[in-house]
């Protein structure tokens, strides 16, 4: 959880931050390979900062909390949508950190578009290859999101 600690807050900053949940719309058969049991029509906490929003800077990130087990943490560069390479980094499900790791993303969707201070709540659908840091486990999510106050 220190990983998304990391994306929550920096320094003595304060960041803007929408939390929500995902569900899990579809899994490859490669995504067996993980102890996590994500599996189609999973809900997963799922954090996001988006980019150019107060201090957050000019990269999206996105984290996805796998049955309290598993944490994968998604930078997006510029906030980069709709499809691109993320670097990501968080834990597997065996407890092992992961850091500075690429995976794919395509056919990323964020509603607004342009997510400013003012807004209550938003959503984003997409599709990500190697989640949880297994080769080639892609899913498809869409995930809700409200703005958190405090």
């Amino acid at each position: 959880m220190a990983a998304a600690a990391s994306l929550i807050a920096t320094s003595a900053h304060a960041v803007t931050v929408w939390q929500g949940e995902a569900v899990i719309d579809s899994v490859s058969s490669q995504c067996s390979a993980t102890r996590s049991g994500v599996r189609v029509d999973s809900i997963v906490k799922t954090v996001l900062r988006p980019r150019n929003v107060g201090n957050n800077g000019a990269a999206t990130s996105i984290s996805f909390i796998v049955n309290g087990v598993a944490m994968f943490a998604m930078v997006l560069a510029n906030g980069q949508m709709p499809d691109g390479t993320a670097v990501t980094h968080g834990h597997n499900s065996s407890g092992e950190m992961k850091i500075n790791y690429s995976s794919d993303y395509s056919e990323f969707v964020q509603s607004p578009a342009t997510i400013v201070g003012a807004t209550v709540d938003a959503t984003l659908t997409g599709r990500i290859n190697h989640f949880l840091f297994v080769p080639n486990c892609e899913i498809t999510f869409r995930a809700a999101y409200s703005k958190r106050t405090s």
